[in-house]
């Protein structure tokens, strides 16, 4: 009889937590944070403020299943992310960025139109940025640069370049003058026989075009003054040569992307997730960049959910294990369906990084927790990282 109490437990469907606000893989937009920065003192280092972020942020997919984002860029920025994270390709002599098109199966291409006359019947959408839309072209057509478009096929179509990058943060950044945005290039090869010339000459140059809107590196330990209404870029790839106009991501304390073999690697993610955010809350170390990701032998939005499907109310995906038999296993992952049979025994479900690191900012109420960078981050997320700041007077 305990045996099949056990079964039915197991089986039983999780209603706890399952509809949490850290994670968000439906389609609708996060709700509007364009100015949260004006209230955080102009002489906060930069590297002691609590920032929302995003991992792959614009990498383009058909399916949820093999994304990381459902918000291109511009509504992220409305939501309040201010940490930007895109891969980043020389594609002839021009550095494109958004992912390849082709990646995890495939993608429309997308183009930036900037008045309604440009649009075509319907197929122009909003982002809330400004008067830019974007709308897709043809599934084998890329757009690459404002005037080249590349079938797919070709060598590494991505979905556009760095100059459209830092052309929409300009517009944004033009309208919220108190914030600024972090962007990490995550460079991938530097050069093929497609390119004429180098990877670090082109971002000279990009940042020398765009120099109104890039901050000129001036500093290790800039204040959120210093940046206000700028670019702060970092690279995934140190360079001595770049350091008058970025940061390299060893000037930073990172607890990065995690390989996960199965799902059971979770509550380990998580543990390494928490040990940064103490660190963060003690006062221990500046600069961090704490992933909440995962790739590898479980798909995104079940580390980032422990979600069995990907909808944000869908259920909480079991580990098997119950109390009290596993009693002092997974502290932080809620058991759930408890039932009494001479004992109380409780089902222990999955918790996604996201929910998790939402809650321990709620109980804890830090004054720091770093540069969170999540995968299908949600409102709930996002706003206790904001609130994880030291807000006094508007500085705006």
């Amino acid at each position: 009889m305990l045996a099949s109490a056990l079964c039915v437990l197991v089986a039983t469907k999780v209603t706890a937590a399952e509809w949490g606000d850290g994670y968000n893989a439906d389609n609708g937009t996060l709700p509007t944070n364009t100015d949260w920065m004006k209230n955080i003192p102009d002489d906060t280092p930069l590297k002691e403020m609590s920032i929302p972020g995003t991992h792959h942020s614009d990498v383009p997919v058909k399916d949820i299943e093999h994304s990381y984002q459902v918000l291109h860029t511009p509504e992220q920025l409305n939501g309040g992310i201010r940490f930007i994270e895109v891969q980043a390709q020389l594609v002839n002599d021009t550095i494109a960025v958004g992912g390849p098109s082709n990646m995890q199966g495939g993608s429309f291409a997308y183009q930036v139109v900037k008045n309604d006359e440009d649009c075509h019947s319907n197929q122009c959408k909003t982002t809330h940025l400004l008067s830019y839309y974007r709308f897709p072209l043809s599934p084998n057509i890329m757009r690459v640069n404002d005037d080249i478009l590349i079938p797919h096929g070709q060598k590494l179509p991505y979905e556009y370049t760095l100059q459209d990058m830092l052309s929409s943060f300009r517009g944004f950044l033009q309208h919220h003058p108190s914030e600024t945005i972090l962007l990490k290039l995550d460079a991938g090869e530097l050069g093929d026989a497609y390119n004429s010339k180098s990877y670090n000459d082109e971002l000279l140059e990009a940042v020398n075009q765009n120099s109104d809107v890039v901050w000129a590196k001036d500093s290790d330990n800039p204040t959120l003054g210093d940046v206000r209404g700028k670019v702060v870029l970092i690279n995934n790839r140190p360079d001595p040569t770049l350091d008058s106009i970025e940061f390299s991501i060893r000037d930073f304390n990172v607890q990065p992307d995690f390989h996960m073999n199965t799902n059971w690697d979770l509550y380990h993610r998580w543990e390494l997730v928490k040990d940064k955010l103490i660190a963060a809350k003690d006062k221990k170390q500046t600069g961090i960049i704490n992933y909440l990701t995962g790739y590898g032998g479980s798909f995104a939005y079940f580390v980032a959910s422990g979600h069995s499907s990907p909808q944000n109310g869908a259920p909480l995906l079991m580990t098997g294990k119950t109390t009290p038999g596993w009693q002092n296993d997974d502290l932080d992952f809620p058991r759930v369906n408890c039932a009494w049979f001479i004992v109380t025994i409780c089902s222990i479900a999955f918790e996604g990084t996201n929910e998790l690191t939402k809650q321990y900012l709620l109980d804890n109420n830090p004054s720091y927790a770093g540069i969170i960078v999540a995968d299908f981050p949600g409102p709930g997320l996002v706003q206790s990282v904001i609130d994880s700041n030291p807000h006094k007077k508007p500085a705006f």
